[in-house]
């Protein structure tokens, strides 16, 4: 997220998160990624608006390697991915 300008504040302040195990248990590393964000960004049809940089931004990286490098539906990944690319 180092691309970001320097114009979107930072913010350390947002509590960190992960996959959550039982998730992963039950759905998948695509789906505990899929209920993560969902609770996190709340996810919109039109895509996710970035207002800040700093720890909310650093945990979504963190997470999206994790699932990736695990997953089992990358159909669900491409969906985030994409509403975060629009």
């Amino acid at each position: 997220m180092a691309t970001l300008p320097f114009t979107i504040p930072y913010n350390s302040n947002f509590p960190p998160f992960s996959l959550d195990s039982e998730d992963i248990e039950d759905m998948g590393y695509s789906g505990a990624l899929n209920q993560c964000f969902h609770h996190v960004w709340s996810y919109k049809a039109q895509g996710i608006h970035i207002h800040e940089r700093g720890t909310k931004l650093d945990y979504t990286l963190l997470v999206f390697k994790i699932a990736i490098s695990c997953a089992d539906d990358y159909g669900i990944i491409d969906n985030w991915l994409d509403a975060f690319l629009s």
